[in-house]
């Protein structure tokens, strides 16, 4: 209730809508080296925790906690992966001036 009220006496003021634009380029570039910064922690990783090793025997030799482990930062940095891309395709939306409207 109480965000909804500072929005409204935003709104009532005059000053919930900011005359202050952040240029599109400077955020699309924002989006793309966090998108380089995703694959850059995805490339190596990939090596280390990869899909082929959940098939092998050791990894089912592993202890269950340790199984745990690798599964874990196997779907977190697949995550990365799907991150990295989304992140560097938004950012050419943004650059072009389709997706972002200067506010935030």
């Amino acid at each position: 209730p109480m965000d909804d009220f500072l929005r409204f006496d935003a709104f009532i003021n005059g000053t919930l809508f900011s005359e202050e634009k952040v240029p599109h380029i400077t955020v699309g570039l924002k989006r793309l080296a966090l998108g380089v910064l995703f694959l850059a922690i995805t490339v190596p990783s990939t090596a280390i925790f990869s899909t082929d090793t959940l098939f092998t025997d050791t990894y089912l030799e592993l202890p269950l906690i340790l199984r745990i482990f690798y599964i874990s930062a196997w779907g977190h940095f697949n995550l990365y992966r799907y991150m990295s891309v989304w992140c560097i395709a938004e950012s050419s939306c943004i650059y072009m001036g389709y997706s972002f409207n200067g506010e935030g």
